[in-house]
């Protein structure tokens, strides 16, 4: 599979939030909105994937049962 831009721009935004997290102490954390049909399931997969070879530890939680297969 190969990420769209705007996948690959929802993952590097989210990984700024690491960046220098001791310096920027008050941001508590991203929020974002994903259209239907932009490949929210790759998105939270490459996030999942980026953050465990961070040896960070996540819960990736959902509500549809084909994707809880995957």
């Amino acid at each position: 599979m190969k990420p769209y831009l705007i996948q690959i721009l929802s993952v590097a935004s989210f990984f700024l939030h690491f960046i220098n997290k001791n310096s920027r102490y008050n941001l508590k954390g991203r929020l974002a909105q994903i259209s239907t049909g932009e490949g929210k399931s790759l998105i939270i997969a490459m996030m999942a994937l980026g953050l465990s070879l961070q040896y960070y530890f996540f819960d990736v939680i959902t509500s549809t049962k084909y994707l809880a297969e995957i």
